[in-house]
């Protein structure tokens, strides 16, 4: 062919068609690709599980997990509505239930909230697309290895035509750290790729591409306008499908118009995280007049060795980008998890996520209530009622998060929490135990400071439990919510609401007042109770806290000998203890307890005939 090269279309791979999931709301406009087989999921805070796609929508209108999209083996797509509360709507067709789910066929547009979701299907790579014939004499060559950095290689001589001095070692070595040192995403990191490109490799002209909106784009030049750069289609496509580095002279390549008035190419791709190709580093060498006879000794082309350079500038600027993009994840992460725990143990969940796998362990699990929050809804108009409630919430929120606690969940005017997950713990029950000292000590000066008459009533109640549950994604399959799972949880739930029954302000297991130590007159064993909705008794102690004023030392051993007595099915003698105890303690006030056991041994009188437990039944929470 008078050695000139003739290109030709080889049989491509057929490789399935992919995704293409286009997100627009006021604050956003952006395009994402779903390579074939894989799974995406949309919403305002998600965090998607290994190997699925999460996209954050900025859309307050929407939920935290709010869509997430599975392609079928039949070609159609799956719609999840992973929220509760928000419908995804449909043009001109009913909506996806909340929690629902429905097949689409691509192309199709749904909307949440604020925010349009369009989903169709693009053309994937196709691997081998292109190739030269047998009888061409020049090629584009692919960087298959190391090169040694001592010598350049001209694409068309075979001998070495030029030492590399250590000042041009060092202008690489130099070029290389400033792009390492630019800001990821910023317009002079990818300026500095291009100038580096450029200068280091002597080519005409350079530039970055990256694709943005489904297209590709170039966000930055040297040697050439960037908004009027243009490429060749031919060896950027070779260079994504092959995910390699490409460089070679050129001749005369026929039909490949957009290569006709150059001399030599080189093309590498950056790559992502998960090997795909994000961007690609374009720079060309233009004909030059005296190297328009072939028989001329001028070195031509891109020598393996400047290949090899350029596609350290791209592994740079992968590594740039990959900085950037686990910046922001961390951000995502700070912002899922900051409102919910301590600082610290954000910094550790960051550092070992694989601490939010389901585990089975020892955690002490902390429920918070307040008391009286009916009655403040009656007297308050819904905004008044609500600034209140913020204020006790915020107050025992900060309290868990000081004591090193992770919130499980707000649940109306109430907080659960819990300790020993998911970073060990060793005094994880005494943790929890100051910290609820901690919360009446704040709601103490709370009535004490407000000036609202109702305020001042309000109390809250906080029951504590120690022992072994599920720890790890409580919310199922469709929702992300980290937290315990078992009879733990259900029984710290139940002992809060027997504060109520009792009177009382802060009640423990037996098994939290062991481990954190809580011995007289810190607390007081108050006997075992069969809780609402459980067949088991469990054996509870009040938190009187580290200096009691209410009761002296002897006040509470009379106190526990009575319940004893009690339990003893001794009822008339407990009655007789329990009474005198309360007349020596007629000038600090009443003990509620006492009240609810002379109660009961009062109800139990009259039924002398029955037999009656030792402990006492509670039959609604």
């Amino acid at each position: 062919m008078n050695g000139t090269a003739a290109w030709s279309l080889s049989r491509p791979l057929i490789v399935p068609p992919m995704l293409r999931i286009t997100v627009e709301n006021s604050q956003q406009s952006e395009e994402f690709t779903l390579p074939h087989g894989k799974r995406a999921e949309l919403g305002r805070l998600v965090t998607a599980a290994d190997g699925v796609l999460d996209v954050w929508l900025k859309d307050s209108a929407c939920s935290r997990n709010q869509l997430r999209l599975t392609e079928l083996p039949d070609g159609t797509v799956l719609l999840e509505n992973l929220s509760a509360n928000v419908s995804i709507q449909r043009p001109s067709c009913p909506p996806i239930a909340p929690l629902g789910e429905l097949s689409l066929a691509c192309p199709f547009s749904v909307s949440a909230g604020a925010t349009t979701v369009s989903v169709d299907r693009i053309a994937a790579p196709v691997r081998g697309s292109l190739r030269q014939s047998e009888s061409t004499a020049s090629s584009l060559h692919a960087v298959e290895q190391r090169i040694s950095p001592t010598q350049f290689w001209s694409g068309k001589v075979s001998k070495p035509d030029a030492e590399l001095s250590q000042e041009s070692l060092l202008d690489w070595f130099s070029a290389l750290i400033a792009v390492q040192r630019s800001a990821a995403g910023s317009t002079d990191f990818y300026r500095e790729i291009a100038d580096a490109t450029v200068e280091l490799v002597e080519l005409d002209y350079s530039l970055v591409l990256l694709r943005s909106e489904g297209r590709w784009s170039c966000v930055a030049a040297n040697g050439v306008d960037q908004s009027a750069a243009t490429w060749s289609e031919t060896v950027v496509q070779q260079t994504i499908h092959e995910r390699r580095t490409f460089h070679g002279p050129l001749d005369d390549l026929g039909p490949v118009q957009s290569l006709a008035a150059l001399d030599a190419v080189v093309a590498a791709p950056i790559l992502s995280v998960d090997d795909l190709v994000v961007g690609v580093i374009y720079g060309a060498r233009k004909v030059q007049p005296e190297n328009v006879s072939h028989d001329t000794d001028s070195p031509t082309g891109v020598s393996a060795l400047q290949a090899q350079l350029v596609q350290l500038l791209a592994a740079s600027a992968a590594t740039g980008l990959a900085r950037a993009e686990k910046e922001a994840e961390a951000a995502r992460f700070r912002g899922q998890f900051e409102d919910f725990c301590s600082p610290e143990l954000v910094r550790e969940l960051h550092n070992n996520p694989r601490l939010l796998e389901p585990s089975e362990r020892s955690v002490t699990v902390m429920f918070c209530d307040i008391r009286g929050f009916t009655r403040l809804c009656d007297q308050l108009s819904p905004s008044e009622s609500n600034v209140i409630t913020t204020q006790i919430l915020d107050q025992i929120a900060e309290c868990i998060l000081r004591f090193e606690g992770l919130i499980i969940d707000f649940h109306g005017d109430g907080i659960a929490a819990m300790w020993n997950a998911p970073c060990v713990q060793h005094d994880h029950s005494r943790q929890a135990v100051n910290c609820a000292a901690q919360i009446q000590r704040n709601m103490s000066r709370l009535r004490t400071d407000s000036q609202n008459p109702v305020q001042r009533t309000l109390k809250v109640g906080i029951g504590i439990h120690t022992g072994m549950a599920l720890v790890g994604n409580v919310g199922g399959s469709r929702r992300l919510k980290y937290g315990p799972r078992g009879t733990t949880v259900n029984m710290a739930s139940r002992i809060e609401g027997v504060t109520k029954h009792l009177g009382v302000d802060v009640l423990l297991s037996a098994d939290t007042a062991l481990q954190a130590n809580v011995e007289l007159p810190e607390g007081r064993r108050i006997g075992r109770f069969q809780l609402a909705g459980t067949d088991n008794t469990v054996e509870l102690f009040q938190y009187l806290g580290r200096q009691p004023v209410q009761y002296s030392p002897e006040d509470i051993r009379r106190f526990e000998t009575a319940v004893g007595v009690f339990e003893s099915g001794s009822f008339q003698d407990a009655d007789e203890l329990l009474k005198a105890y309360l007349a020596s303690i007629s000038s600090a006030g009443t003990d509620s307890v006492a009240d609810v056991l002379i109660k009961e041994i009062e109800k139990r009188s009259r039924n002398p005939n029955e037999t009656h437990p030792s402990h006492i039944q509670f039959h609604t929470k």
